[in-house]
């Protein structure tokens, strides 16, 4: 009798179920003062003089070097309403309003940006006639000539930048060739229809902000929780590097392979107005880390390690190249597709490519005018393979 009631209490003791896991622990919502921006301090570059009468960019357009390291922000996707993603580890985020706001949360904690609103923005268009180094005086003369002589009304402006890196001043700077005035999208178009018929010239379309966009955000957990509503952009980073998931990221579009992944990115993510009001993605990423996730999507990653040398410094100069000259009206410097360069994240990295060298952070320069080579193409890449990729830089 007393085996058998010691054997029932022991089965009812295994039968008593396991007390649930603790609950995450909630997300801590403090107020923090909007940080003061960062005082411009005088530049170190010998920047060349203008060649004609060109106005600078109406907005900078550069890349943020503060870190030590330039940053590149990075259009994921855009034209959302509701966003998901997943912090790696302890994330905060940082809320507009008055006063600013910042949220903490746990890493894992799946977290949704919703869209509550939003006004597009005002955009003008400039018929482009062409678009002409930045040196070259006598083109840039001559097409200003050329379009005048023809009644036009002519604005060059200054597209790229001067910049120091890699121990070395690039410049990517171009003269754009204008027409006047200021157009809207529909008017830009039958000038340009104007100007096919009347003097077989292709053109495309300058764009200005008039008035930029404006989007109002919500933060919530999954649950549908809300955590706090933001008069802007919504930034988010994790202090401890580990990055995120990004749900649903849309990519390829236009192309046959359309369609929606699953992501995981380095660097930090900003939630802000896009051309249309609504949200746009955009990772905050290091060039070299951006690289990572770009140079597997460019070149077979059994490619021989001296090729993926090669596509790293080609890869790197041509975001350089792009920095600043493309993108002008948007929250971003550079998109994730074929535009500018096809980048996946984390997510597209490969042990292959991530192992090539990138601590010398090498670049083709053109050394009378500073200028970023883009000189790469496939049989490049097989000859720095035959050759090895330090004799073919010495070529």
């Amino acid at each position: 009798m007393g085996r058998a009631w010691l054997l029932a209490l022991a089965l009812a003791g295994c039968a008593t179920p396991r007390p649930a896991p603790p609950p995450l622990p909630p997300p801590e919502v403090t107020v923090a003062p909007a940080p003061e921006p960062p005082v411009a301090g005088p530049s170190p570059l010998d920047v060349p003089p203008p060649p004609l009468d060109v106005p600078p960019p109406p907005s900078a357009r550069r890349l943020d070097v503060r870190a030590g390291e330039p940053t590149v922000p990075v259009r994921l996707m855009e034209n959302r309403r509701e966003v998901t993603f997943v912090p790696g580890g302890r994330v905060r985020l940082f809320l507009q309003g008055e006063p600013e706001k910042m949220v903490e949360a746990p890493g894992g904690t799946p977290l949704v940006v919703r869209w509550l609103g939003g006004t597009p923005a005002d955009r003008r268009f400039r018929v482009q006639v062409t678009e002409l180094a930045w040196a070259d005086k006598d083109g840039i003369a001559a097409e200003r000539a050329t379009w005048e002589a023809r009644g036009f009304q002519v604005r060059l402006e200054q597209l790229g930048q001067v910049y120091g890196i890699v121990g070395k001043i690039l410049d990517n700077r171009k003269v754009l060739v204008l027409l006047e005035p200021a157009l809207t999208g529909a008017e830009a178009a039958d000038r340009q229809a104007e100007l096919v018929r009347g003097w077989g010239a292709r053109t495309t379309l300058a764009e200005e902000v008039q008035t930029a966009a404006s989007v109002r955000l919500r933060l919530d957990m999954a649950d549908g929780t809300p955590l706090g509503t933001s008069e802007g952009p919504i930034r988010a980073e994790t202090p401890g590097g580990e990055g995120f998931e990004v749900r649903s990221v849309e990519f390829a579009v236009g192309y046959p392979n359309h369609g929606f992944e699953t992501r995981d990115y380095r660097g930090g993510l900003s939630f802000a107005a896009d051309a249309s009001g609504t949200i746009a993605v955009v990772n905050t990423v290091s060039l070299e880390d951006l690289l990572r996730g770009l140079v597997p999507s460019e070149i077979f990653a059994a490619a021989p390690a001296e090729a993926l040398r090669a596509q790293a410094v080609t890869a790197r100069g041509e975001v350089l190249a792009k920095v600043g000259t493309r993108h002008l009206a948007d929250p971003y410097l550079l998109c994730s597709e074929q535009h500018c360069a096809v980048y996946r994240g984390k997510t597209g990295e490969t042990p292959a490519t991530n192992a090539v060298d990138r601590k010398a952070g090498k670049l083709i320069v053109a050394e009378a005018t500073n200028q970023v080579r883009k000189l790469f193409s496939f049989d490049h890449m097989m000859e720095a393979a035959d050759r090895g990729f330090d004799k073919f830089l010495a070529r």
